[in-house]
C-alpha cells in the first residue's frame, strides 16, 4: 500500500511540474521578470544595503541607489532579488558624511550602471548582499 501512495505521489507532482513549465504560469523556485509597476518592492532592501554596495565602490564620493532598471526574482527560503540599476555618484565625500548627512546626499554628477544579487529573508530582518558589481 506505501508504494501504491508513493507512486500516485510521484505522478501527482510530475503533473504539477508539467502544468507549470507547459502553461504560462511560474516554475517553482525559478526566476521570475517582476514587472516595472513592481520594482518599489526591492526599494526598502536596496536602501538598506546601500552602505555597503557603496564601501564596496572605489571612490571617495558618496554613491545611492538612483534607479531600479530591472528586477528578476526568486522564491528561495526567502526571496532573492537579481537587480540592475543605476548607482549615482554624489558630491559627498564617505570621509565627511555621517548616516545623518547621507540623506542629504541627492546631487547625483556620474551614474554608474551596476548589478547587485541579494538574498533577503524578511521575517528574520536578514538581508545579504551576495554579488555586486558596476560598469
Amino acid at each position: 500500500m506505501k508504494s501504491i501512495s508513493f507512486f500516485v505521489a510521484i505522478i501527482l507532482s510530475s503533473v504539477q511540474v508539467y502544468a507549470f513549465v507547459d502553461g504560462n504560469g511560474p516554475i517553482v523556485g525559478g526566476i521570475s521578470n517582476a514587472p516595472p509597476d513592481n520594482y518599489h518592492i526591492v526599494v526598502p532592501t536596496m536602501l538598506a544595503l546601500e552602505r555597503e554596495m557603496d564601501g564596496k565602490m572605489n571612490s571617495p564620493f558618496v554613491h545611492r541607489v538612483n534607479k531600479i532598471k530591472d528586477l528578476k526574482t526568486q522564491v528561495v527560503a526567502g526571496i532573492r532579488y537579481y537587480v540592475k540599476f543605476d548607482f549615482g555618484q554624489t558630491s559627498c565625500l564617505k570621509n565627511a558624511t555621517n548616516a545623518v548627512g547621507i540623506a542629504q546626499c541627492n546631487d547625483v554628477t556620474k551614474i554608474h550602471k551596476c548589478e547587485a544579487d541579494i538574498w533577503e529573508q524578511a521575517w528574520i530582518d536578514k538581508r545579504d548582499l551576495l554579488n555586486f558589481k558596476c560598469n
